[in-house]
């Protein structure tokens, strides 16, 4: 599934990013940029996986449709209303 595997991608990304943190703080800047790139990893993964789980909702609804509009098809195709009710007459 899309979603288990990004979750893995976010986790190795995770493991990453903790050698950034093990410098001692020598470097603020490249620490707060280093944060920056995690969130934004972050918000990426977590965009990719609203995305999948919005596109199986919609593949999902789709076939309920398709799957209604087969069973009013099969109804229209069924006995008509003349030989049920006989001829109209006026």
């Amino acid at each position: 599934m899309p979603a288990v595997k990004a979750a893995a991608i976010y986790a190795e990304d995770d493991d990453e990013g903790d050698e950034d943190e093990d410098d001692g703080g020598a470097d603020l800047g490249a620490t707060n940029l280093s944060e920056h790139d995690r969130m934004l990893d972050t918000i990426l993964v977590e965009e990719e996986l609203l995305i999948t789980a919005h596109r199986l909702h919609i593949e999902e609804t789709m076939e309920l449709v398709r799957n209604e509009m087969n069973l009013l098809t099969g109804e229209r195709e069924g006995p008509s209303d003349d030989r049920l009710c006989g001829p109209r007459r006026f």
